[in-house]
């Protein structure tokens, strides 16, 4: 009888394993999508233009912005999300998306992750984020946003 359950165990364990490293890649990435930082480059000048992404999960807001040193544009959003999709609703249009979003570790761009996105008219489809990018609150964003033209 002990040789019976010390066999289920060792196979529970063995299949809970497996299941372990062979999760599919979006389950186990999809929070990496919020509460951080994402661009589509880093700007080389005080002039250049560049896309930023934030969806931050506690307060079910996020935005999409066109940046550059001295003048930036953001539309902000309410979402929910389902699986690997974000069900956005920009309230000053009215606008409703289902933004399909794909992150994942890479190392492209001097970035540690990248993230890809359709269903979208707003933003880039590409973006890139680094380790440290993690943002705890949306009060935070411009803190990152003045680190970026030290």
């Amino acid at each position: 009888m002990k040789k019976l359950i010390l066999a289920v165990v060792l196979a529970t364990l063995a299949y809970g394993g497996y299941r372990w490293q062979h999760e599919p890649a979006e389950t186990s990435n999809r929070h990496l999508v919020f509460n951080r930082i994402w661009v589509d480059h880093l700007p080389t000048t005080e002039k250049d233009p560049f896309h930023v992404f934030g969806a931050f999960r506690p307060y079910a807001q996020g935005g999409f912005a066109v940046e550059t040193r001295w003048h930036g544009e953001i539309e902000r959003f309410r979402f929910e999300v389902e699986g690997e999709e974000i069900h956005a609703v920009f309230p000053w249009t009215g606008d409703r998306e289902q933004i399909k979003v794909h992150a994942y570790r890479c190392q492209e761009h001097d970035m540690d992750f990248c993230l890809e996105m359709t269903g979208s008219k707003r933003g880039t489809q590409k973006y890139y984020s680094r380790s440290g990018w993690e943002r705890r609150n949306v009060d935070d964003v411009e803190t990152f946003r003045s680190s970026l033209f030290q």
